[in-house]
């Protein structure tokens, strides 16, 4: 089961989402769609929910053509 574990992890990207406060859909989808390990609410030069998730690289891609206009950084 460990070895399982381990080739899945390596087919998931870590990525951090910056999803503004007005927009909670795009929230819903995330923890829909991926494993979130940590949420964080900031309100400096950004005010919203910083999003640390690992996602597959189809839903990766999935996303990034559904929600353009949400910045997110790969890690």
């Amino acid at each position: 089961i460990l070895h399982i574990e381990g080739l899945l992890e390596n087919q998931l990207s870590k990525v951090v989402f910056f999803i503004p406060s007005s927009n909670e859909k795009i929230s819903s989808w995330i923890y829909k769609n991926s494993h979130v390990y940590k949420r964080t609410y900031i309100f400096e030069d950004f005010i919203g929910n910083k999003i640390n998730a690992k996602i597959s690289k189809e839903k990766l891609n999935f996303f990034k053509s559904k929600f353009p206009e949400i910045k997110f950084n790969t890690l």
